[in-house]
């Protein structure tokens, strides 16, 4: 289904013209005390990483782990990411069950889960704030 081409419409009530008298009542972002942050960055720099950012490193891979994690299409390297984190989580934490971590981190752990689960059977489905718990 094509898009429908965004064309100049007129102004309207909710979108009126600016005037000349609306321009000489513009403040310029930096007056602003709570929009003065935004003038501080450069056009096209990013602003500040919400969660850590990622550590570029170079690193040498057998060919055909390459061309495995390549062939599932973009965020393959991600993908590495996330297998080389579950193999750090579970090298740290055993292949535990659920309700020994329970007892570590809380009994919101890994909601939504039986007691008796293996770490590593449910890795790959627990939820952000408990994978947090694990990495840390």
């Amino acid at each position: 289904m094509m898009k429908d081409k965004v064309s100049a419409s007129a102004p309207d009530r909710e979108n009126p013209e600016f005037t000349a008298a609306d321009f000489k009542k513009a403040r310029r972002v930096e007056n602003i005390p709570a929009l003065a942050h935004l003038s501080k960055r450069k056009r096209g720099e990013r602003g500040p990483q919400k969660a850590p950012t990622k550590e570029p490193v170079s690193i040498r891979l057998d060919p055909y782990v390459v061309k495995y994690f390549r062939q599932h299409g973009a965020g393959w390297q991600s993908e590495i990411n996330d297998v080389l984190v579950y193999s750090v989580i579970i090298r740290k934490h055993g292949n535990t069950l659920v309700s020994t971590l329970r007892r570590a981190y809380g009994n919101d752990f890994a909601a939504g889960f039986r007691s008796d689960q293996k770490l590593s059977d449910i890795l790959d489905k627990v939820d952000q704030s408990s994978l947090r718990k694990l990495r840390a």
